[in-house]
């Protein structure tokens, strides 16, 4: 009997030891968390000069500049285009929206009528209408990424930046204007490489497929990567 009260006494003390321990642990690091985004004091005293200057305001792009600015840092974003980048105005967002239209007419045409729908005969789709509501869709998207850079104290610059040499540093131009910066990010992403062969100039990239006003009757993809196939299987 004695020996048990021992035994549940001993283990008592070590949880109470251990839980002790966690808690000086846990509040050392949580201690250290809630004041690393202090600790970044910015000493950028020019309105042209940043201590994190950003080239990009694609996904990447804009994940650096908000979480430099989340610890202090004086931060500047250049974009010549639309907030987003690629996946969200020429990529994998407006992608999604045509094939769902495409599954859609998929139903309609071929799986509809053996649920029991009636479909009328006649129906008609009509592309510029979808391009106007998936065109819609994205700026809602563009005007959210930009309200979360004004919240994180991250200033837009519009424009195409170039890098340039000045007075013995690297320097960035924007419109005429030149910005200086501690530390510079290029986060400007890729564009397709065409091919130099005779008549390129008549064919579009998949950036200019989100362009299109109309359907195009007759496609042909030339390509086998995963975005041919998957707007071969738009198109079809």
């Amino acid at each position: 009997m004695i020996i048990n009260i021992t035994i549940i006494l001993f283990i008592l003390l070590i949880n109470i030891c251990l839980y002790q321990s966690y808690n000086h642990f846990n509040v050392k690091i949580n201690y250290k968390l809630s004041n690393k985004r202090n600790v970044y004091m910015s000493t950028a005293d020019s309105s042209n000069h940043f201590d994190y200057l950003v080239i990009g305001g694609g996904s990447g792009g804009m994940a650096t500049a908000r979480r430099a600015a989340g610890y202090g840092a004086k931060v500047g974003l250049i974009e010549k285009q639309a907030l987003g980048g690629t996946c969200v105005n020429v990529g994998c967002v407006p992608k999604k929206i045509m094939f769902n239209a495409a599954t859609i007419n998929h139903i309609i045409a071929y799986d509809a009528e053996k649920y029991g729908f009636e479909i009328p005969e006649g129906s008609k789709f009509n592309w510029n209408q979808l391009k106007i509501y998936r065109d819609n869709y994205i700026k809602r998207l563009n005007n959210i990424y930009q309200n979360n850079l004004i919240k994180s104290n991250v200033e837009i610059i519009t424009g195409k930046g170039k890098l340039v040499k000045q007075n013995n540093q690297v320097a960035v131009t924007v419109n005429d204007k030149t910005y200086t910066a501690k530390h510079i990010v290029i986060a400007v992403g890729g564009k397709p490489n065409l091919p130099p062969i005779k008549g390129i100039e008549h064919g579009i990239t998949s950036d200019g497929f989100f362009q299109l006003e109309n359907q195009p009757k007759r496609v042909a993809v030339v390509g086998g990567g995963y975005i041919a196939v998957e707007l071969a299987g738009v198109f079809e």
